[in-house]
């Protein structure tokens, strides 16, 4: 049943906002619904609520909110007293009625926000799980994988602060997942460190990768690993947290996860320092230190400046250090040709 089947004996009407239940939260899919509320208010304050929403008699004058949770809860903080509905029939099945309300979605749900979706349509409305897969998914903007629809379902598992902040930032369901594996107070643990450094997506999957598997590998809970001094340090200095000490955390935690990382990083340091490179040629491994080759970068704007440049990677290519660069990478050492 399409949007417009369901439409098509609706009644329009102004209706006061103390006749709509806003308790019944079963049709509603942000959350949580005060998230992104304020610019919307305003925007009620001037211009009022100019797209109805849907509601459907429940009886006693009141009503049964389908369609509209953050405008109802905008105009209600902006001191309207009714507002523009369509009071659809109260004869349609409700499952197509909520499969209605997906297809009009504007913007994407977070995954924490899909995931209470799904699990609605599977307690609620008993969907199955291969019609939860193959039919309300894609309606989600995810694909129709029973994987997928698991790795939904583990968001269940998050702490309801944790929750909440993936919601409101949005966070991918990979990262959300990695999240949900950890026990409630390592949760809580590793959302004090991302409200203090503020990591993008691939950070605090990185960040979430390696302290599930120093947990792991150690048998330690998450909470103990993040009260390292180091990474305490930049909790702890909001100009830190500014200035590079993501990266601080992000070096530290490989350092955890890989012991030898330290002393991988001292000698390529040392290598690169024994080469002698011009200031301005950038020398880079490849992310942490996995991988066979090393980047060299620079800038020319002449053809002598390529040429002193070349001259330099040629003659650092000659030195002992040459060697020790690449022996980071577990490289052989050359053998020295004998000169005949």
């Amino acid at each position: 049943m399409g949007q417009g089947n369901i439409l098509n004996s609706a009644r329009f009407k102004m209706i006061g906002i103390e006749k709509i239940d806003s308790t019944d939260h079963d049709f509603a899919l942000e959350w949580p619904l005060e998230r992104g509320i304020d610019p919307l208010v305003d925007r009620v304050r001037k211009t009022g609520v100019l797209e109805p929403l849907w509601v459907m008699e429940k009886g006693r004058g009141q009503y049964r909110l389908l369609d509209g949770f953050r405008r109802l809860a905008a105009a209600r903080k902006a001191g309207l007293e009714e507002v523009p509905a369509l009071i659809l029939s109260s004869g349609l099945d409700q499952l197509e009625l909520f499969k209605a309300r997906l297809a009009r979605l504007e913007d994407r749900l977070s995954a924490v926000e899909t995931s209470r979706v799904i699990e609605r349509l599977a307690g609620e409305f008993r969907v199955s799980d291969k019609k939860l897969a193959a039919t309300f998914l894609p309606l989600l903007g995810f694909g129709s994988s029973r994987k997928v629809l698991g790795e939904i379902r583990r968001l269940n598992r998050l702490e309801d602060s944790v929750a909440r902040f993936c919601a409101r930032n949005s966070v991918a369901l990979r990262e959300a997942s990695l999240w949900a594996n950890f026990p409630t107070e390592d949760q809580q643990a590793v959302l004090v460190l991302v409200c203090a450094v503020k990591p993008g997506q691939n950070l605090l999957r990185n960040y979430l990768q390696l302290l599930g598997e120093i947990a792991l590998r150690d048998s330690l809970p998450v909470q103990d690993i993040l009260m390292d001094k180091g990474i305490r340090s930049v909790m702890l200095d909001p100009q830190m947290s500014k200035s590079g000490g993501r990266e601080i955390v992000h070096r530290i935690l490989r350092q955890k996860r890989n012991p030898v990382m330290k002393k991988i990083e001292k000698d390529f340091h040392s290598a690169r320092k024994g080469l002698k490179l011009p200031e301005e040629v950038s020398l880079e491994p490849p992310p942490f230190f996995e991988g066979d080759f090393f980047t060299v970068s620079f800038k020319i704007k002449s053809a002598g400046e390529l040429k002193r440049k070349a001259e330099a990677l040629h003659e650092a290519s000659r030195k002992p250090a040459a060697g020790k660069l690449f022996g980071v990478l577990g490289a052989p050492q050359e053998k020295k040709q004998d000169k005949k």
